[in-house]
């Protein structure tokens, strides 16, 4: 049994993408995008504490590599030597952490509205100190707020319903845990030594990663010698764009997983 819940679509014989959720949200933030994914077989993971993970035990705070293990053992289960994979925020950053710390294992990297480190890491040790303390209810509003358009989040859409209450559902340690992953995650060293295809997806109004950053992030991607990173713009989208814009974030995936996989 897998520390890490997932569900499994589409073709058995098909190229393998993972897809990876941001803190406070869950597999159902890709609802709409998984449906134009049929052609690939599409493994959708929870994080801890999020939607159907339960908060594991673990000695001291939840890092990287435990939670990177924790990934493989969900392709080891279903008998995966390599895989793609995609990610936004959180999921984005353990994508490009997993290319860096396992590439035997990733064939290729998506990664969505976040950088190689999120800084200053202090602000995610109190995020996860004010959610122990509070609960989720304590971020939810200016979360969101953050994560969409003011028009998007105004207008109180099934997507932005069931995003509140997935991040208001988040069991209050996984998502401290998941807060301190964050805060000890740091991918900027590793940048240059990758080989594997990368997509980085930035989205017009997500102050995560705004154009100037992913710019530096895909110039630091490709300085040693990649010429398979891609730069892609999801428009009229904040930070949760797979909600905002799936139809975008789907193409996006798409076209990179058309090219190679």
């Amino acid at each position: 049994m897998t520390t890490l819940s997932y569900d499994v679509s589409g073709p058995a014989d098909a190229p393998v993408i993972f897809l990876g959720s941001s803190l406070g949200s869950d597999r159902n933030m890709w609802n709409e995008v998984v449906p134009g994914l049929g052609e690939y077989r599409v493994v959708r993971f929870d994080f801890p504490g999020h939607g159907r993970s339960q908060v594991p035990q673990i000695q001291g705070e939840l890092t990287p590599a435990i939670l990177g293990d924790w990934i493989l053992e969900v392709a080891d289960e279903l008998h995966l030597d390599g895989f793609h994979i995609a990610g936004l925020s959180l999921g984005g950053m353990m994508s490009l952490w997993m290319a860096i710390n396992h590439p035997q294992r990733i064939q290729s990297v998506i990664m969505m509205c976040s950088g190689p480190v999120l800084l200053p890491s202090n602000a995610w040790t109190e995020r996860a100190g004010v959610v122990r303390e509070q609960g989720t209810k304590a971020l939810v509003e200016a979360t969101l707020q953050r994560w969409f358009t003011s028009s998007f989040y105004e207008e109180n859409g099934p997507g932005v319903q069931r995003t509140r209450k997935t991040f208001l559902d988040c069991a209050d340690e996984g998502y401290a845990q998941c807060c301190e992953v964050i805060a000890n995650m740091d991918n900027r060293s590793g940048l240059g030594g990758l080989e594997q295809p990368i997509t980085v997806v930035r989205a017009e109004f997500d102050g995560t990663l705004p154009k100037d950053a992913a710019l530096d992030l895909v110039a630091s991607l490709r300085g040693g010698g990649n010429e398979q990173v891609n730069l892609a713009c999801v428009e009229g989208a904040a930070h949760l764009a797979a909600v905002e814009q799936p139809e975008q974030v789907l193409q996006s995936v798409l076209a990179h997983l058309n090219k190679y996989a």
